[in-house]
């Protein structure tokens, strides 16, 4: 009996077991069903924010051809690192085109004279031409110097030195710096170093590098005219009855000189003019450059010869060692070949200016019907900084 009623108590239970089983496997089902909806739900979410990120993306970049200056296109385009062009793979971003446009735009209307007398008329488009051409030129310059020599830099000297000769136009203050680039430009004075002494100052570099260059690469460039680079010391003659004396002591050196003394230590030690921190050297320079008594000394002699005597200018006294000889280069015409070969495209809905530039170049029939279009082109940096420093003359 007792066998009975567990065997019947063991039944009962499988039979409970058996019965809770389908409910176990229905929550599971449950459960998968609903973790798929889950997913399906993410991934739908997922997709319509890939939807929205790209169709804002493709409004932006829409935006951005069509040259918007919304606030929030802006901020975007920066963040995103949009290009409004670009030259052999350089790119100029859009935000600093439109920070360039506002500038020249500003300029134009500040001092519409000096900008109409260099460009013409104001229009969007001609500002437009003027900011991209000269952007762009400003980057195939700095691709152009590190190709050349990666020692061509614009270091802290050079603009610590070209910010004081701006300085200088200004009574000597930053704070009258600051003020009259605000209202010129709508730039405090650390803009106007980056944006238009930066570039300068490295295009001056390079173009000196050319210019006397004595790579035979750079021969296909010659212009024929004879260059020479020099060093010397100048004893500074300040009135008749000093004279003598000047020439007593400048001989001496000379002497000493001779006898083995170091050129450069001397003209550290005893040179009165600036090239005296640079050990007396003057650099490179053509006929035509240094007075008549001067150039006559240094073009007479042959290269790493020291003038054996003084030679006596409206200056006072020279001790002069020729460092060098050699003939200078065309730097518009190496200029003008990186142009010519180089890859352009504008992103914008704007006029290409260089377009025309270019195919000239690669047409020597057409070049002469564009070559002031060319060199207005070329010119545009120059032509700006020189308005800009007879604006603030005045």
């Amino acid at each position: 009996m007792q066998e009975e009623n567990e065997k019947q108590t063991h039944t009962g239970a499988q039979e409970q077991h058996v019965a809770a089983e389908p409910g176990k496997e229905m929550n599971s089902a449950a459960k998968k069903q609903s973790g798929g909806a889950v997913k399906g739900l993410i991934g739908g979410v997922v997709i319509v924010l890939l939807i929205v990120i790209v169709a804002g993306f493709f409004f932006l970049k829409s935006q951005v051809h069509n040259v918007s200056q919304d606030g929030f296109v802006l901020k975007a385009a920066d963040v995103l690192h949009l290009s409004a062009a670009s030259i052999n793979g350089r790119s100029l971003s859009y935000t600093e085109y439109i920070n360039q446009i506002n500038a020249l735009s500003k300029f134009s209307q500040e001092e519409s004279d000096a900008f109409q007398g260099s460009y013409g008329e104001a229009t969007d488009e001609q500002i437009s031409n003027i900011v991209l051409a000269r952007q762009l030129i400003n980057l195939m310059v700095e691709q152009a110097a590190h190709d050349f020599d990666k020692n061509i830099v614009v270091t802290d000297e050079d603009i610590q030195t070209a910010k004081q000769n701006l300085l200088a136009q200004f009574g000597g203050t930053e704070d009258d710096a600051n003020t009259e680039l605000q209202r010129v430009y709508g730039w405090s004075l650390d803009q106007y170093v980056n944006s238009i002494m930066r570039p300068a100052l490295l295009e001056e570099k390079l173009a000196m590098e050319v210019i006397y260059s004595k790579d035979p690469a750079m021969e296909k460039y010659s212009t024929g005219e004879e260059a020479r680079k020099a060093s010397h010391i100048l004893f500074r003659v300040t009135d008749e009855e000093t004279k003598e004396d000047v020439r007593k002591q400048a001989q001496d050196i000379l002497d000493q000189i001779k006898n083995g003394a170091d050129f450069a230590q001397m003209a550290s030690q005893y040179g009165t003019d600036g090239t005296k921190d640079f050990g007396g050297d003057l650099g490179w320079f053509t006929k035509g450059a240094m007075v008549p008594e001067f150039e006559e000394a240094v073009f007479g002699a042959e290269p790493g010869a020291l003038i054996d005597h003084l030679v006596e200018t409206s200056f006072g006294f020279h001790i002069i060692k020729v460092t060098d000889s050699g003939v200078t280069h065309d730097f518009k015409s190496f200029l003008d070949d990186k142009l010519k070969e180089a890859k352009i495209r504008v992103y914008l809905n704007v006029n290409n200016p260089l377009e025309e530039v270019q195919k000239n170049l690669n047409n020597p029939e057409a070049a002469e019907q564009g070559e002031g279009q060319e060199d207005m082109q070329m010119d545009m940096q120059e032509g700006e900084m020189e308005d800009t420093t007879n604006a603030e003359a005045q």
